[in-house]
């Protein structure tokens, strides 16, 4: 008789979650940071997005890795192709108003948490355990620069392609055939976007 594979422990399946822990992480993570919705744009926020021709013309993405082409001292003042193809997305859709640039922010540091909630729920933990972790992280002021600061936004974005990677290779380890091959994929890219965002 052939033996079934063991899989390991941990990292089975699906974690399955509670939609109020989800709505409340989402809830709170909003409430903590609607305030910084109207916040201006300072500092490398001028540089980077109001005074940056080159995110206001989609025409621009074939050069988006040649940080030389669109700006000088791209590479002295930091340079992070991924969260500039986020300013040029999201110029189309907003303009220069920053209403659109922080909600970017509260999204993304929102996704954060929740993936951190299911990280944890699939590690095996418990729901109450995962929601009040994901609870204390979108709320703990230690984000503050990272989520209300625009172009801080590098922080949030590399954390979400990071535990999305995480996730994803979860995933490549309890699939078989072309699953595996799928979820690995998906995890090495998303590992490559997170070292693309800061």
């Amino acid at each position: 008789m052939k033996k079934e594979p063991v899989k390991p422990a941990s990292f089975v399946t699906i974690p399955s979650f509670r939609w109020q822990h989800v709505l409340l992480i989402a809830l709170i993570g909003f409430a903590v940071y609607a305030n910084s919705l109207n916040n201006r744009f300072v500092y490398d926020d001028t540089f980077f997005i109001s005074k940056n021709d080159f995110i206001k013309d989609l025409h621009n993405l074939p050069s988006l890795l040649r940080p030389g082409r669109y700006f000088k001292g791209a590479m002295e003042r930091g340079y992070w192709p991924v969260v500039t193809l986020s300013y040029m997305l999201t110029y189309p859709l907003w303009g220069l108003n920053v209403v659109g640039y922080h909600l970017t922010n509260i999204i993304f540091h929102i996704f954060n948490a929740l993936l951190l909630y299911l990280i944890i729920l699939k590690a095996g933990g418990r729901k109450n355990l995962a929601a009040a972790s994901a609870l204390l992280f979108v709320s703990h002021p230690i984000h503050t620069e990272s989520v209300a600061w625009i172009s801080a936004r590098t922080d949030v974005f590399s954390c979400f392609f990071f535990l999305s990677s995480f996730f994803l290779y979860t995933r490549a380890v309890e699939s078989e055939g072309r699953g595996k091959a799928y979820y690995y994929t998906l995890s090495i890219l998303s590992f490559i976007a997170s070292l693309f965002s800061k």
